[in-house]
Protein backbone atom coordinates (compact mmCIF):
# COMPACT_ATOMS: atom_id res chain seq x y z
CA UNK A 1 0.00 0.00 0.00
CA UNK A 2 1.28 3.47 -0.80
CA UNK A 3 1.41 6.31 1.71
CA UNK A 4 -1.81 7.98 0.58
CA UNK A 5 -3.66 4.66 0.63
CA UNK A 6 -2.61 4.21 4.27
CA UNK A 7 -3.46 7.81 5.16
CA UNK A 8 -6.89 7.53 3.54
CA UNK A 9 -7.52 4.29 5.42
CA UNK A 10 -6.50 5.95 8.68
CA UNK A 11 -8.77 8.98 8.25
CA UNK A 12 -11.81 7.18 6.80
CA UNK A 13 -11.66 3.81 8.60
CA UNK A 14 -9.32 3.73 11.60
CA UNK A 15 -10.10 7.09 13.22
CA UNK A 16 -13.88 6.63 12.87
CA UNK A 17 -13.43 3.15 14.41
CA UNK A 18 -11.49 4.73 17.30
CA UNK A 19 -14.20 7.38 17.76
CA UNK A 20 -16.96 4.74 17.59
CA UNK A 21 -15.24 2.72 20.30
CA UNK A 22 -15.26 5.81 22.53
CA UNK A 23 -18.88 6.82 21.88
CA UNK A 24 -20.69 8.86 24.50
CA UNK A 25 -17.74 9.64 26.70
CA UNK A 26 -15.09 12.32 27.04
CA UNK A 27 -12.61 10.32 24.92
CA UNK A 28 -14.87 10.70 21.88
CA UNK A 29 -14.91 14.46 22.43
CA UNK A 30 -11.14 14.43 22.90
CA UNK A 31 -10.58 12.72 19.54
CA UNK A 32 -13.11 14.94 17.77
CA UNK A 33 -11.71 18.14 19.22
CA UNK A 34 -8.01 17.40 18.53
CA UNK A 35 -8.05 15.89 15.03
CA UNK A 36 -9.24 17.97 12.06
CA UNK A 37 -11.88 16.22 9.96
CA UNK A 38 -10.66 14.81 6.65
CA UNK A 39 -13.47 15.39 4.15
CA UNK A 40 -11.94 13.88 1.01
CA UNK A 41 -9.15 11.50 0.09
CA UNK A 42 -8.06 9.97 -3.19
CA UNK A 43 -4.98 8.28 -4.61
CA UNK A 44 -3.82 6.53 -7.77
CA UNK A 45 -1.67 3.45 -8.31
CA UNK A 46 1.44 5.59 -8.89
CA UNK A 47 1.38 6.78 -5.29
CA UNK A 48 0.10 10.28 -5.98
CA UNK A 49 -2.80 11.39 -3.88
CA UNK A 50 -4.62 14.14 -2.08
CA UNK A 51 -6.23 14.63 1.33
CA UNK A 52 -8.62 17.53 1.93
CA UNK A 53 -9.40 18.65 5.48
CA UNK A 54 -12.00 20.93 6.95
CA UNK A 55 -10.80 24.47 7.56
CA UNK A 56 -8.89 23.86 10.77
CA UNK A 57 -8.75 27.58 11.64
CA UNK A 58 -12.57 27.77 11.57
CA UNK A 59 -12.68 24.81 13.96
CA UNK A 60 -10.46 26.60 16.49
CA UNK A 61 -7.11 25.02 15.61
CA UNK A 62 -4.19 27.42 15.72
CA UNK A 63 -1.05 27.47 13.65
CA UNK A 64 1.99 28.14 15.87
CA UNK A 65 3.77 31.25 14.61
CA UNK A 66 6.61 31.51 17.12
CA UNK A 67 9.89 31.07 15.20
CA UNK A 68 11.41 29.61 18.39
CA UNK A 69 8.97 26.68 18.26
CA UNK A 70 6.24 25.61 20.61
CA UNK A 71 5.98 27.00 24.12
CA UNK A 72 6.32 24.65 27.07
CA UNK A 73 2.55 24.83 27.60
CA UNK A 74 1.94 23.83 23.94
CA UNK A 75 4.45 20.97 24.14
CA UNK A 76 2.79 19.64 27.30
CA UNK A 77 -0.62 19.88 25.60
CA UNK A 78 0.65 17.81 22.65
CA UNK A 79 2.32 15.23 24.91
CA UNK A 80 -0.81 14.87 27.05
CA UNK A 81 -2.99 14.39 23.97
CA UNK A 82 -0.59 11.87 22.43
CA UNK A 83 -0.48 9.88 25.67
CA UNK A 84 -4.29 9.68 25.71
CA UNK A 85 -4.40 8.87 21.99
CA UNK A 86 -1.90 6.03 22.41
CA UNK A 87 -3.83 4.71 25.40
CA UNK A 88 -7.08 4.67 23.38
CA UNK A 89 -5.31 2.88 20.50
CA UNK A 90 -3.67 0.37 22.80
CA UNK A 91 -6.97 -0.41 24.56
CA UNK A 92 -8.75 -0.82 21.23
CA UNK A 93 -6.06 -3.12 19.88
CA UNK A 94 -6.21 -5.25 23.01
CA UNK A 95 -10.00 -5.42 22.72
CA UNK A 96 -10.18 -5.96 18.92
CA UNK A 97 -6.79 -7.43 18.00
CA UNK A 98 -7.94 -9.78 15.21
CA UNK A 99 -10.21 -7.31 13.45
CA UNK A 100 -7.61 -4.53 13.72
CA UNK A 101 -4.96 -6.85 12.31
CA UNK A 102 -7.21 -7.76 9.35
CA UNK A 103 -8.48 -4.24 8.65
CA UNK A 104 -5.19 -2.38 9.17
CA UNK A 105 -2.26 -4.72 8.44
CA UNK A 106 0.10 -1.78 7.84
CA UNK A 107 0.09 -1.18 11.59
CA UNK A 108 2.12 -4.38 11.89
CA UNK A 109 5.04 -3.07 9.86
CA UNK A 110 8.09 -1.61 11.49
CA UNK A 111 8.86 1.65 9.69
CA UNK A 112 12.30 1.76 11.32
CA UNK A 113 13.54 -1.35 9.55
CA UNK A 114 12.88 -0.05 6.04
CA UNK A 115 16.00 0.19 3.84
CA UNK A 116 15.26 3.86 3.14
CA UNK A 117 15.29 4.71 6.85
CA UNK A 118 18.50 2.74 7.43
CA UNK A 119 20.27 4.48 4.53
CA UNK A 120 19.09 7.89 5.70
CA UNK A 121 20.39 7.22 9.21
CA UNK A 122 23.75 6.03 7.85
CA UNK A 123 24.16 9.30 5.93
CA UNK A 124 23.18 11.28 9.02
CA UNK A 125 25.75 9.34 11.08
CA UNK A 126 28.48 10.07 8.52
CA UNK A 127 27.77 13.79 8.75
CA UNK A 128 27.70 13.69 12.53
CA UNK A 129 30.95 11.68 12.59
CA UNK A 130 32.62 14.36 10.44
CA UNK A 131 31.30 17.02 12.79
CA UNK A 132 32.65 15.23 15.90
CA UNK A 133 36.07 14.88 14.28
CA UNK A 134 36.12 18.64 13.67
CA UNK A 135 35.49 19.52 17.33
CA UNK A 136 38.76 20.19 19.18
CA UNK A 137 39.55 17.93 22.17
CA UNK A 138 36.72 15.48 21.40
CA UNK A 139 38.74 12.66 19.83
CA UNK A 140 37.55 10.17 22.50
CA UNK A 141 33.92 11.01 21.79
CA UNK A 142 34.48 10.71 18.02
CA UNK A 143 36.16 7.31 18.47
CA UNK A 144 33.36 6.09 20.71
CA UNK A 145 30.77 7.25 18.18
CA UNK A 146 32.59 5.47 15.35
CA UNK A 147 32.84 2.28 17.39
CA UNK A 148 29.15 2.14 18.26
CA UNK A 149 27.36 3.94 15.45
CA UNK A 150 29.26 3.65 12.19
CA UNK A 151 29.14 0.76 9.74
CA UNK A 152 26.24 -1.37 8.63
CA UNK A 153 24.93 -2.15 12.11
CA UNK A 154 25.00 1.35 13.64
CA UNK A 155 21.71 2.58 12.17
CA UNK A 156 19.94 -0.73 12.73
CA UNK A 157 21.06 -0.73 16.36
CA UNK A 158 19.86 2.83 16.86
CA UNK A 159 16.42 2.03 15.48
CA UNK A 160 16.13 -1.12 17.58
CA UNK A 161 16.91 0.96 20.67
CA UNK A 162 14.36 3.63 19.71
CA UNK A 163 11.64 1.05 19.30
CA UNK A 164 9.88 -0.08 22.42
CA UNK A 165 10.74 -3.67 23.24
CA UNK A 166 7.43 -5.54 23.21
CA UNK A 167 6.22 -9.02 22.32
CA UNK A 168 4.57 -7.71 19.18
CA UNK A 169 4.94 -4.44 17.29
CA UNK A 170 1.15 -4.27 17.13
CA UNK A 171 0.37 -2.71 20.48
CA UNK A 172 -0.21 1.00 19.85
CA UNK A 173 -1.24 3.13 16.94
CA UNK A 174 1.77 5.29 16.25
CA UNK A 175 1.03 8.97 15.72
CA UNK A 176 3.72 9.20 13.04
CA UNK A 177 1.34 7.30 10.81
CA UNK A 178 -1.38 9.85 11.41
CA UNK A 179 -0.23 13.44 11.77
CA UNK A 180 0.72 15.36 8.67
CA UNK A 181 -0.34 18.92 8.05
Amino acid sequence: ANVFEKEISIYFELLPFLKQSCLNNKLERLLSSHIPQCIYGSNNMDGAGVLVFECALEQGFLHPVNPQGLSLEQVLCVINFMAKFHAIGSALITKSHKSMKLRHPYLLSNVYSSPLMIEGAKKMFEIYDDFLKSVPDQIDLAEKFEKHCMGDDGAKEMFSCLRRQVDTPFNTIVHGEIWEK
